[in-house]
């Protein structure tokens, strides 16, 4: 049987995993937020430089992206990297199976305080169905 000591000590590259993924998904919500901060303006400024390059790549092949379906691809994108990295960080902590509606939750968390801040921005609105699906990516 195991001693409360024995239980605490971790092996060193679980310490680790669980410090990296636990900073990569902190980073990842941060980003999301710092975009959900930018006004308007500025926000359809990025937007447009990223559909720039990517209608120039997809130009080759005949093809074009519009600015509306470009912008719902990136907030998925966004919520889907959490969600893997939530189910990453989890598993550092056991079977993230028993996690699930913890990991759920944290998703849609993050998503109902992204569009919070969405409506604090200067000209944006908030449109929450698209993000807290890309959240529950990393069920996939």
């Amino acid at each position: 049987m195991r001693t409360g000591s024995d239980e605490t000590a971790l092996p060193k590259r679980t310490a680790r995993y669980r410090i990296v993924t636990l900073f990569l998904l902190l980073a990842c919500i941060a980003f999301i937020f710092s975009n959900s901060l930018q006004d308007a303006a500025a926000s359809s400024a990025e937007s447009g430089r990223l559909l720039e390059l990517v209608n120039r790549a997809l130009g080759g092949l005949g093809l074009a992206m519009s600015h509306n379906t470009l912008r719902k691809i990136a907030h998925f994108a966004e919520f889907a990297l959490e969600g893997v990295l939530l189910a990453l960080t989890a598993r550092g902590y056991g079977p993230w199976r028993r996690r699930t509606p913890l990991l759920i939750g944290c998703g849609f968390l993050t998503g109902c305080v992204d569009e919070l801040l969405q409506l604090t921005s200067a000209g944006r609105a908030a449109r929450p169905p698209v993000k807290k699906h890309g959240a529950l990516f990393y069920r996939i």
